[in-house]
Formats: structure tokens, sequence, C-alpha cells
């Protein structure tokens, strides 16, 4: 194994913003006496993240020295690293990363997000296992 990367769903982020959110659920039916459909709303939106917290589900991406894989969940894609061309690395305005992988054949596969690993750590791996990448900052889309 080359490269290994693994980040639990379950982080200081999600539970500030998921006690947040119900923080602030609770400001809107207790100060502004709410309407149950607007407080249930609310609570529906934050079900996927609450969803994270409680399976504590691992998002991971290994790159050895036949395929590149990701696991999110129960989800798992593997690639045939003799099928990638190249791998295309988007920082968006928005500060956010995305992996793109182009295949020999004209097709690609975009990384799960939370399985993408910090650029750095995984450049240098990239570099000397001989795989063509770039860097793209700021692109749109």
């Amino acid at each position: 194994m080359l490269y290994h990367f693994e980040r639990p769903a379950r982080s200081t982020k999600s539970v500030v913003v998921l006690l947040g959110m119900i923080g602030l659920l609770a400001m809107l039916m207790l100060v502004f006496q709410a309407s149950w459909i607007i407080l249930s709303f609310g609570g529906i939106i934050t079900l996927p993240l609450l969803w994270d917290i409680v399976a504590n589900s691992v998002a991971q991406v290994t790159l050895d020295e036949n395929t590149i894989s990701w696991t999110m969940g129960r989800k798992i894609v593997v690639v045939e690293r003799r099928d990638i061309d190249r791998i295309r690395f988007d920082t968006r305005l928005d500060g956010s990363r995305k992996i793109t992988l182009f295949l020999n054949y004209g097709g690609k596969r975009v990384v799960a997000p939370p399985c993408t690993p910090p650029i750095k750590d995984i450049e240098s791996v990239l570099k000397a296992a001989g795989i063509t990448y770039e860097i793209r900052h700021f692109h749109l889309l």
C-alpha cells in the first residue's frame, strides 16, 4: 500500500453544527413561537448530519500498486491504475476540494468529497508512483 487516508464522519465540526442547529430550532420555538412546519423542516434538514454522527461511518481513500479505491459508508469504488490517464485536483471558490480521475477510455470518476485527502499529503505519493496529476485552483465547475 502506497497511501491510505481515513476520515471519520464524527468530527468536532459536525457535532458543533448539529448542536448549533438544534439550538437555533429551540430558540425559534421558545422565543419566536415558530410554527411546527418551520421547526419540522429545520429538523428534517439536520437528519443526514445526525445519521452521520450516530453511524460514525468512515470515509477512506487507498492507493496501492494496482488500484486506487475509496470507501464511504457502504459504497466502495475501485479503479485500476492502468485505466487512469491523469488525476486532477480542483479547489473551488468555497474552499472545497474535488478529485477527478480521467480514464484512458474517455470516462471519468469523481472521488466522493468526504474521501478527499489533503493534496499536500497525496501529491508526493502520486509523483513517486509516476501518476500524472494536475492542480487547478479556484475552478468554478
